[in-house]
C-alpha cells in the first residue's frame, strides 16, 4: 500500500485541502454548539430534555450523516498514513465508540443529566479526535522526511 508522503502533489493538495475544509466546518459545528449551550452541562440538558420525538430524529440524522461523512474521510486517509498500525486501531476503535455514546447519550439526556455529561466528553474526544487526525495526516502529507 503506497504511503501518503510519496504520493503525487496532486493528491496530496486535494487531501489536504478537503481535509482542511472539513476541519473548518467542524469549528463551525462547534460554534453552533457553543452558542447553543455554552459548553454547559445543564444547559445541554436543558436543551435535549425539551426535544419532541420528530426532534430527536432529525438532530440524529443529521449529526450521524455529518460524523460519517467527516470521519470517514479522516480515518480514510489516515489508514494510508505511514503511523503506527496500532495508533491506527486505536482511532478506529476510537471514534465509532464516541460517536455511538454522543448518538445514543442524547436520547437518555431526559432521563439524567449524567447523559448531558457524557454527551459533552464524547463530543469533546471526536473533536480531539478529528483535529488529532488532521495535523498527523498534515504532518504526514507536508513535514515528515
Amino acid at each position: 500500500m503506497a504511503q501518503l508522503k510519496s504520493q503525487p502533489p496532486s493528491l496530496k493538495l486535494f487531501v489536504s485541502f478537503f481535509l482542511t475544509l472539513s476541519a473548518i466546518n467542524y469549528l463551525f459545528l462547534l460554534a453552533e454548539i457553543r452558542i447553543d449551550t455554552g459548553m454547559n452541562i445543564a444547559k445541554i440538558a436543558e436543551g435535549y430534555r425539551s426535544l419532541d420525538l420528530i426532534e430527536y430524529i432529525e438532530h440524529a440524522f443529521e449529526y450521524l450523516a455529518w460524523f460519517i461523512f467527516t470521519f470517514a474521510l479522516a480515518l480514510g486517509v489516515f489508514l494510508f498514513s505511514s503511523y503506527r498500525e496500532s495508533l491506527k486501531r486505536f482511532f478506529c476503535i476510537l471514534v465509532p465508540l464516541a460517536i455511538v455514546s454522543d448518538m445514543s447519550s442524547m436520547w437518555f439526556v431526559r432521563y439524567s443529566d449524567w447523559f448531558a455529561a457524557q454527551m459533552f466528553i464524547s463530543g469533546f474526544t471526536l473533536a480531539l479526535c478529528f483535529f488529532s487526525l488532521f495535523w498527523l495526516i498534515q504532518y504526514e502529507l507536508w513535514l515528515k522526511k
